[in-house]
């Protein structure tokens, strides 16, 4: 009997190094399996906080291309209107410049009216002082002539 007791025993001792080994297997696999879950949710982790970084990146970089739009935009707007002042500067002094030469064109205009004007009556006043000294002239021929005339009469001859 002591035989087969050993034998079972044996053979116990087996199924438990076997029991162990399998145990022991399980264990490693467990830990591999957990292992691996663990690098596996590391990496996606670390995948899902780079794609956050690049998010971030991408939406800095477009901030920054809107803002530069805007700053262009509004660079562009000032210009514009930087240039609608200047040509409606521009226009006002043409105005400005031409009202100015359509006045001093009416001024001399009216200078020489005047002038014009004043000539002619130094020129009438020249006649009139030519036609008053006819006029004086004829008086004192017709007052001699009476004079005569009445001396012929009175026969002073």
């Amino acid at each position: 009997m002591n035989v087969p007791s050993h034998q079972a025993e044996e053979r116990e001792r087996e199924l438990a190094e076997e029991h162990l080994r399998i145990g022991e297997n399980a264990r490693r696999t467990r830990e591999k399996n957990v292992q691996e879950l663990f690098n596996r949710k590391r990496e996606e982790v670390q995948r899902v906080r780079q794609e956050r970084q690049m998010n971030r990146v991408e939406v800095r970089t477009q901030q920054a291309e809107e803002y530069q739009q805007k700053m262009e935009i509004r660079s562009t707007v000032k210009k514009r209107e930087e240039d609608i002042r200047v040509a409606r500067e521009a226009e006002r002094q043409k105005t400005d410049q031409t009202n100015k030469e359509m006045y001093e064109q009416r001024v001399r205009e009216k200078m020489l009216q005047t002038q014009r004007k004043e000539k002619e009556v130094s020129k009438m006043e020249k006649m009139e002082m030519q036609l008053i000294q006819k006029l004086k002239n004829t008086q004192q021929l017709q007052q001699r002539a009476f004079y005569e005339l009445e001396n012929a009469l009175n026969g002073d001859v």
